[in-house]
């Protein structure tokens, strides 16, 4: 394995995707909330300025139809694994 396969494995090498001014982080979404199960994983751009946990937390959830309830958890689980 070459660590950039899927580009989904912790900090993702910037030379993989040709691009210098990225600093890409995998976030992944592992929670129940009452009867839901949400599993998921993205990139995250630690460098992009106008990236937001809490807009895109809300946008993710209204996206996939979740409960309300779901997006400070998605939000604080995002912020929990980057360190923000």
């Amino acid at each position: 394995s070459n660590g950039r396969e899927d580009g989904l494995d912790g900090i993702v090498d910037p030379a993989g995707y040709g691009c210098t001014g990225e600093r890409l982080h995998t976030v992944r979404i592992e929670m129940r909330v009452n009867d839901v199960v949400i599993e998921d994983r993205f990139l995250w751009d630690l460098k992009a300025s106008n990236n937001d946990p809490e807009l895109f937390a809300r946008q993710y959830c209204d996206d996939l139809q979740l409960p309300s309830d779901c997006t400070a958890l998605v939000a604080h689980a995002i912020r929990e694994q980057l360190k923000l």
